[in-house]
């Protein structure tokens, strides 16, 4: 598997083999980079002949922005208290504040995957997003090929600020006047959760899995065999 990268805000794409998916802040450091693709695709996308199908693995993000930093917030937590419906334990939601307006919600794949890697899993995922929707929720961040990069917990951005880790518990309690105080400096990267399996997710995903299946086979132009 591949991951993306880059060392400094203006450096270009660069990439590394990483057999980790659901640790793209260990390859941050590894690689002492600003930000990484939080998917990585099965092959080098640069290098993809065109019969090549390609599969993605890494957690699952929620990214959560709005222009109200009070409203991103208040979404953030009522996306949580759904995740946690859906059988998520608390130490297993990894939530960061971005640092500028917004919240990042990361779900290791362990907890609600059965597989290690899909194809079309950015569509699944974003398919699973819109089902747990929420004010604010950026679905830019579910596109294929090199995806998109985050900034990894701790990073610094060019405005000065960070972006740091916080529990639940914290976030419940996160006001935009605490948030802008909490992103001021670096904060200690907790232990990740337990991945304890939520049978409840684990559904909606496969769910979302074999929608987004049919979906793809149904719009797969024919062959030109098919047509002449």
């Amino acid at each position: 598997m591949y991951r993306y990268f880059q060392t400094s805000e203006l450096d270009h794409w660069r990439v590394r083999h990483d057999d980790y998916p659901n640790e793209p802040w260990r390859f941050a450091a590894e690689q002492n980079a600003v930000r990484v693709t939080i998917l990585i695709p099965s092959v080098d996308i640069d290098c993809k002949r065109s019969d090549e199908i390609v599969e993605y693995a890494g957690p699952l993000l929620f990214d959560i922005d709005d222009p109200s930093l009070e409203q991103a917030l208040k979404s953030a937590n009522y996306l949580c208290k759904k995740l946690k419906e859906l059988e998520v334990s608390d130490e297993d939601i990894e939530i960061h504040l971005s640092g500028k307006k917004g919240v990042h919600v990361y779900i290791d794949s362990r907890v609600f995957a059965k597989e290690n890697s899909y194809p079309e899993l950015p569509s699944i995922h974003a398919r699973l997003a819109m089902q747990l929707w929420v004010d604010g929720m950026d679905f830019q961040v579910y596109s294929d090929l090199k995806g998109r990069m985050v900034r990894p917990v701790n990073a610094k951005r060019p405005d000065g600020a960070y972006k740091v880790q916080v529990t639940l518990a914290e976030l419940q309690e996160v006001t935009p006047e605490s948030y802008k105080i909490l992103v001021s400096k670096p904060r200690q990267v907790l232990k990740p959760g337990p991945k304890n399996y939520a049978n409840r997710l684990g559904k909606l995903f496969e769910a979302c899995r074999v929608h987004v299946g049919k979906k793809e086979k149904r719009e797969r132009p024919l062959p030109d065999s098919a047509i002449s």
